[in-house]
């Protein structure tokens, strides 16, 4: 079950990490649009975009750990019978 889990988990936090590196980079850029959006907070202010990169980075994981989980419990032989 813990490979299972590990195995899913680790590529989707591989996507998430892609995801987030290219979303990143191009919010930075377009950093001069958002100026008109945000009030009260500089678009660059640091704490704001480690705090939103640690939230997408987490439900992202929690994404992928829940259902790999849940597919790490059944048994293999199980659902081989069932086809």
């Amino acid at each position: 079950m813990h490979d299972v889990v590990a195995l899913v988990v680790t590529r989707a936090g591989i996507l998430a990490l892609g995801g987030l590196l290219a979303g990143t980079a191009a919010a930075f850029l377009l950093c001069g649009a958002l100026r008109g959006f945000v009030f009260g907070i500089a678009p660059t202010d640091p704490a704001t975009w480690v705090s939103g990169i640690a939230v997408l980075a987490a439900v992202a994981l929690i994404a992928a750990w829940l259902p790999a989980r849940r597919a790490g419990r059944v048994d293999p032989l199980v659902v081989l019978r069932s086809d």
